[in-house]
C-alpha cells in the first residue's frame, strides 16, 4: 500500500521513485511488465470510478564492472595507476553512480579480511552506457609478495537500488612482490665496567649495521640509550642518552663513540646498559625484533668519612681556635672539586642536632676513591656567650648533603672541648633624666648615666641605648620606638654620661607615659647579666594643638587636600599613582588635583635662581614672556626700569641674561613646571609658566640684595608664587622687607629651610620669615622620612611643611636630565602646590594660603588621612628595623662649584659679606646617624 500522502489534490497519477523498492507489489499484464498501484484517498474528488487507480512501469539502474586494466604484477609500497570500465545495464539513468571500491583479497571473493584500498566517484550513467575511468591504489608497504586479487566494487556502498544487486564485483589478479627494506642491529657495544652515580661524560662506543636489502634515508633515525635493572626495555628505565643514524647503505656499518651522564640519585649495584637503534620506528625494516643489544655495568658512590679531628683541648670564650682534620673517601667512586663542606659544630652532648652552634665550614676538594686529604680551618670563634663546661666538637663531612654516598651514616666525628667562660661587660643605666612633661611635636631633651659593671670592655664597636614610649613599664612590642644614642669602648667599672634629644610626633597622644631606656638595645654585647638593661621614668605628654611639631612643622603637604579646601570641598579622590621617576608628584597626592582639571593655568610662578635654560624640550613651551617689551631693541618698552627684560632679569650681573650655566635653576623649574608629556618628568603644576630670575651666579652663590631686588621684580611683574631654592645663615632687612612686600601684592613666597641637619630653632633666612609671611620647606625621602640633611621646624612656630627632597628626578640644561637631593628640591613641590591652588580659587592671600597648607598637612589634627604614605610615618615613629644603605661610594659632580675636598659634617650654608647660595646638598663622606646609615654630605645628583 502507497503512502496517499504523495497524490496531490485533483491529481489523477504519480511517479515513483525506483529506489522506493520495497513499496512494489508485482503484478503482471498482457506486456509481462511490472506495475505498481496506487489506491487514490476515497476523500479526493473521484471523477469515474476506474480513476481510482494507477499504474505506471518501473525501471532500474545495473551498474557492473566490466574491465580492469592493470598491469600483472606491482610493487609493495607502491601506488597502481590504472582504468577500469563502468557498465549500466539496467534500463534506467540513475541520478548518480556512487563510487567504486578497491580491495585487495587473497581470493576473488569479497569479503569482510579484505583490504579497502581507496574508492572512485563515478557520475551519472544513462542506460545501457559504459564509461572509462582512472583510478589509483597504493599498496602497503609491509605485504609480503604473492599473489593477489584486486576487486572492483560497482555502487561500492550499496547506495544505488539495481534491478540486479550480484554483479557489482569483478576481479583481477595481480602479483605483488617486496620492496627491499633495510634491517638495523648492532654488531658492537663498548661500554666501561664500572661508572660512578653523578659522573658526566662517561665515553662508549657502538657499531650499527644495515643487513637489509635496502639503504636507509636521509630522515634520521634515532638511537637511545638507557640505564636498567635488568635485560628488558620497558618503560621504568632510565633515558640516559640520544645519538642520531643517518643514511646507511645496505651491508655498511656505522661505528660512533658517544657519551652519557649517570644521575647522582642513581642507586649503586648491578646494571643493563640497553641500546636501541630506530627507537623511534622511522625505519621500516624487514626484521623489527633485532634492534637491542645491552652490556652490564656496575654503579659506585662515594662514601665520605672523617678520619682524623685535631683541636686545642681547652679554649677561653671568645677565643679563635684553628681546627685539623683528615677527610677520606672510603667508597669506590671520586668526589668532584668544590662539590660539598665540611661543617664544624660546638655541642654540649655527643649528639649533633639542629640545637648546636654552627662553627662554620670547609670547602672538600676532590678526593678519588680510597684517597685522604688532610686540611685546615683556621680562626673558628668560639661565642663569648659559652659558659664554662665540657663541650664536644663536631666535623660533619659532606655536611650540606650535596654528596650522595652509598653510607649516609657515618660522616659524623666529634672529639671533647674544656671553655672556659670568657670575660663580659654588663651594662645598666644608672640614671635617666628628662623634663616631666612635654608637648608633642617638640624635641625631648634626655640625658643618661651608662655604667659598664662587668669585666670586660664593650669594645670599639659599641653599643645603642635605645629609647621607647610605653603605656607601662613592661618594654615590648607594643611600644613605641624613639631614638637611640651610640655609646663607645666602655671599660670596666666605668660609668659614660650621653645627652639626646629625641624628635616626638605631634601626632602623639597626651597622657602619661614611661620614658624607657634599654641598654645595648640592639643586643650587640655579649654580657655577664642580659636582663638588667632596662630604666624608665614617667613622663607626662601634652598633646599638639595644631600638630605642629618642631621637626618636620606641620608635616608633608597634602596637594589634594589643600586645592579642596581652598574651595570648600572634600579632599578628592584618590587616583592611581605615575610611579617612576614622578614618585614625588605622587608622594603629595598632585594627581588627585590634575584629575580635576586644575593644573597651574594661568598662574607665573617665579624662580629665583641660578637661571633656567629656556630652550629645553620639557620646559620650553611653559616659560614666562614679558610681552609689554619688544625683545632685543635696547628700549626699556614697559618702563619697568629693566631695558629689554624678554626673558626675566639677571640681578647677579644686571642683565637680561637669564640663562642657566650651573643647571640648579632648570631643575628647580622642572619640578614646578616641566610639561606633562611622554618623557622626562611632568611638573606638579605642569600647565603654569616659570618666570625665569636669574639672581645667584653660575657658581651658585648671590648677594642678599639681588635676591631682594629679584623679589620685587617677580611681584611687580605679575608673577603670584616665588619659590627660592636658597638662602643664607644671617638675618638682612633688605630680603625681609622684599619678602614682606612680595606678599602685600598677592605672591607667595616659598623658601628652602636649608641642607645644615639643624634642629633647634630655624637659623636660616629667608626661609626663618615664615614666620609671618610665606612658607618655609623641608626635604623628606619616598617613604616620608625626614632628610638628615633638612633643617627641622625649629620650636618656633612657623609655616614649616615638607615635600619630597631626596634623589628627586628633573630636567637640567641641554636638554638633560638629572636626580638631585636638598631642600631645594622639596621646595618647587610646594610652589607647585600653591600655584595649583591659586589656579582652583583666584585671589587667595599670603595668609589664607598659609592657612589652608598647614591645616591640611599630614600633622594638623584636621588633617585628611588620604596621603600615599601612613601619617605617622616621621622620624619620630621610624621603626628600629629602618636602614638606609649605600650601593656604591659617591662622587663629586663636575658642576660642583665648590672645594671636591671630602668632608665628614654636613656643608653649612656660608653667609659672608651677604652672600647667598643655592640650597641644595651635596656629600662625599658618610656618617651614621642615630643608627642609620646615611650620607651626610652628597653631590649633585647623587642618589641617596
Amino acid at each position: 500500500m502507497f503512502d496517499n500522502a504523495l497524490i496531490d489534490a485533483g491529481a489523477s497519477a504519480f511517479t515513483l521513485d525506483p529506489l522506493q523498492t520495497n513499496n512494489l507489489i508485482s503484478d503482471s499484464n498482457s506486456l509481462g511488465s511490472s506495475f505498481e498501484h496506487d489506491q487514490f484517498e476515497t476523500t479526493l474528488k473521484q471523477y469515474t470510478d476506474a480513476a481510482n487507480f494507477s499504474t505506471q512501469a518501473v525501471t532500474l539502474p545495473d551498474l557492473r564492472i566490466s574491465q580492469i586494466a592493470t598491469p600483472a604484477s606491482a610493487v609493495t609500497g607502491s601506488t597502481l595507476n590504472f582504468n577500469y570500465t563502468i557498465k549500466n545495464l539496467g534500463g534506467a539513468t540513475g541520478t548518480s553512480a556512487g563510487s567504486t571500491r578497491f580491495y585487495l583479497s587473497r581470493n576473488n571473493i569479497l569479503d569482510s579480511t579484505d583490504t579497502l584500498l581507496g574508492t572512485d566517484a563515478v557520475s551519472s550513467l544513462a542506460a545501457g552506457a559504459s564509461r572509462v575511468e582512472s583510478a589509483s591504489v597504493t599498496f602497503n608497504n609491509n605485504l609480503t609478495g604473492g599473489l593477489y586479487y584486486l576487486l572492483a566494487k560497482a555502487d561500492g556502498q550499496n547506495a544505488i537500488a539495481e534491478s540486479n544487486e550480484s554483479n557489482n564485483v569483478l576481479a583481477k589478479a595481480i602479483t605483488l612482490t617486496t620492496t627491499p627494506q633495510p634491517d638495523l642491529m648492532f654488531t658492537n657495544l663498548t661500554t666501561p665496567t664500572v661508572v660512578a652515580a653523578g659522573e658526566s661524560y662517561v665515553n662508549f662506543s657502538y657499531t650499527i649495521k644495515n643487513q637489509g636489502t635496502a639503504a636507509t634515508d636521509w630522515s634520521s633515525s634515532e638511537t637511545k640509550f638507557y640505564l636498567s635493572t635488568n635485560s628488558t626495555l620497558d618503560s621504568s628505565d632510565i633515558h640516559l642518552a640520544t645519538d642520531y643514524l643517518y643514511a646507511l647503505d645496505p651491508g655498511a656499518s656505522f661505528t660512533e663513540s658517544y657519551w652519557f651522564s649517570i644521575d647522582e640519585n642513581v642507586a649503586g649495584g648491578t646494571y643493563y646498559f640497553i641500546a636501541k637503534t630506530d627507537s623511534n620506528n622511522t625505519v621500516v625494516e624487514t626484521n623489527e625484533n633485532n634492534n637491542i643489544t645491552s652490556k652490564i655495568i656496575t654503579v659506585t658512590k662515594p662514601d665520605l668519612v672523617i678520619s682524623n679531628l685535631s683541636a686545642p683541648t681547652s679554649a677561653v670564650g671568645g677565643d679563635y681556635i684553628d681546627i685539623s682534620y683528615t677527610l677520606k673517601n672510603q667508597g669506590n667512586a671520586g668526589v668532584a672539586g668544590y662539590s660539598n663542606y665540611t661543617n664544624f659544630y660546638l655541642s654540649t652532648n655527643t649528639t649533633l642536632d639542629s640545637s648546636d652552634l654552627d662553627l662554620g665550614y670547609d670547602y672538600a676538594y676532590s678526593l678519588a676513591a680510597g684517597a685522604s686529604q688532610t686540611s685546615t680551618l683556621s680562626y673558628v670563634h668560639l661565642d663569648e656567650s659559652l659558659t664554662t663546661g665540657t663541650y664536644y666538637l663536631f666535623a660533619k663531612a659532606d655536611g650540606d648533603n650535596s654528596v650522595l654516598e652509598s653510607n649516609e651514616n657515618n660522616n659524623v666525628f666529634y672529639r671533647a672541648i674544656n671553655i672556659t667562660e670568657a670575660p663580659k661587660a654588663d651594662l645598666t643605666i644608672t640614671s635617666l633624666v628628662a623634663p616631666q612633661q612635654v608637648t608633642a611635636g617638640d624635641a625631648l631633651s634626655v640625658t643618661f648615666t651608662l655604667k659598664n659593671q662587668g669585666n670586660a670592655s664593650t669594645g670599639w664597636y659599641g653599643s645603642d641605648t635605645k629609647f621607647y614610649f610605653s603605656r607601662d613599664t613592661i618594654l615590648d612590642a607594643a611600644d613605641t620606638y624613639l631614638d637611640q644614642v651610640s655609646s663607645y669602648s666602655i671599660d670596666p667599672n666605668t660609668s659614660v654620661t650621653e645627652t639626646a634629644s629625641i624628635p616626638l610626633s605631634s601626632r602623639l597622644a597626651g597622657g602619661t607615659y614611661y620614658l624607657i631606656a634599654q641598654a645595648d638595645g640592639n643586643n650587640d654585647i655579649v654580657e655577664k647579666n642580659e636582663n638588667n638593661n632596662i630604666f624608665y621614668r614617667t613622663i607626662q605628654i601634652n598633646p599638639s594643638l595644631d600638630g605642629y611639631s618642631s621637626i618636620n612643622g606641620y608635616g608633608l603637604v597634602n596637594a589634594s587636600a589643600a586645592v579642596a579646601k581652598a574651595l570648600g570641598q572634600n579632599p578628592f579622590p584618590s587616583v592611581p599613582n605615575l610611579g617612576g621617576n614622578n614618585w614625588g608628584a605622587d608622594l603629595i597626592n598632585a594627581p588627585e588635583v590634575w584629575a580635576k582639571g586644575y593644573t597651574g593655568q594661568g598662574i607665573i610662578v617665579a624662580v629665583l635662581d641660578t637661571g633656567v635654560d629656556r630652550n629645553h624640550s620639557d620646559l620650553s613651551s611653559n616659560i614666562w614672556r614679558n610681552t609689554r617689551e619688544i625683545n632685543g631693541n635696547g628700549i626699556d618698552d614697559d618702563r619697568n626700569g629693566f631695558v629689554d627684560d624678554y626673558w626675566g632679569w639677571n640681578f647677579d650681573s644686571n642683565n637680561n641674561n637669564t640663562m642657566d650655566g650651573h643647571s640648579h635653576g632648570t631643575h628647580v623649574a622642572g619640578t614646578i613646571a616641566a610639561v606633562k608629556n611622554s618623557f622626562g618628568v611632568t611638573g606638579i603644576a605642569y600647565n603654569a609658566k616659570i618666570m625665569p630670575v636669574k639672581v645667584l651666579s653660575d657658581s651658585g652663590s648671590g648677594s642678599d640684595s639681588g635676591v631682594a631686588r629679584g623679589i620685587r621684580y617677580a611681584a611687580d611683574n605679575g608673577a603670584k608664587v616665588i619659590n627660592m631654592s636658597l638662602g643664607g645663615s644671617d638675618d638682612d632687612a633688605e630680603l625681609k622687607a622684599a619678602v614682606q612686600y612680595a606678599s602685600s601684592k598677592g605672591a607667595i613666597v616659598v623658601m628652602a629651610a636649608g641642607n645644615d641637619g639643624d634642629s633647634t630653632t630655624m637659623g636660616h633666612f629667608p626661609a626663618a620669615y615664615a614666620t609671618q609671611w610665606g612658607l618655609a620647606i623641608g626635604a623628606v625621602d619616598r617613604y616620608n622620612q625626614m632628610a638628615d640633611f633638612s633643617n627641622r621646624a625649629g620650636g618656633t612656630r612657623l609655616t614649616y611643611v615638607t615635600a619630597a627632597g631626596v634623589d628627586v628626578y628633573s630636567t637640567v640644561p641641554n636638554n638633560g636630565y638629572d636626580s638631585y637631593s636638598g631642600t631645594s628640591m622639596a621646595t618647587p613641590h610646594v610652589a607647585g602646590v600653591v600655584a595649583l591652588m591659586l589656579s582652583a580659587k583666584a585671589g587667595l592671600t599670603d595668609a589664607q594660603v598659609r592657612q589652608i597648607l598647614s591645616s591640611t598637612a599630614e600633622n594638623s589634627p584636621t588633617a585628611p588621612t588620604t596621603n600615599s604614605l601612613p601619617l605617622q610615618a616621621s622620624l619620630a615613629s621610624t621603626p628600629d628595623s629602618l636602614t638606609l644603605t649605600h650601593t656604591s661610594a659617591p662622587t663629586v659632580a663636575p658642576h660642583d662649584f665648590e672645594s671636591s675636598e671630602p668632608s665628614t659634617t654636613l656643608r653649612k650654608t656660608v653667609h659672608i659679606s651677604n652672600q647667598i647660595q643655592y640650597e641644595q646638598a651635596s656629600l662625599t663622606s658618610f656618617d651614621y646617624v642615630t643608627g642609620l646609615v646615611f650620607p651626610s654630605y652628597f653631590t649633585d645628583g647623587e642618589a641617596v
